[in-house]
């Protein structure tokens, strides 16, 4: 007995849509957003704790001492592409740096904190 040229067709189309959606769920749970950090170079005499806002939400980075640097890894839900506002805000005084800097995923931005 022959099977139909339709039945061939369509355990075909079945084959193919199986394999598709199992490649694309393993490449879904492999993809990583690439790496965005920021190296703050604080050429103040005061330590900062430095913190990175997007749209009034704000992540505290770290602390960088007075006369050093760091380097921080900015959150992926935080990079979008497009600005992003740095505040360093200086141990015991009232008044922040605030910097606004373009950012995309993967981009190494510095963040130079003045000496006042």
């Amino acid at each position: 007995m022959r099977t139909p040229l339709w039945l061939l067709l369509a355990l075909m189309v079945l084959a193919v849509t199986v394999a598709a959606c199992g490649s694309t769920e393993e490449a879904s749970k492999s993809y990583r957003p690439p790496t965005t950090t920021v190296e703050v170079d604080n050429r103040n005499v005061l330590d900062v704790t430095v913190y990175v806002e997007r749209n009034g939400f704000r992540v505290r980075l770290g602390q960088v001492s007075g006369h050093s640097s760091d380097v921080f890894t900015i959150p992926p839900e935080v990079v979008q592409g497009g600005p992003l506002r740095f505040v360093a805000d200086p141990i015991g005084q009232i008044r922040s740096l605030i910097d606004e800097i373009p950012v995309f995923p993967g981009d190494q931005v510095l963040f130079i904190v003045p000496p006042r």
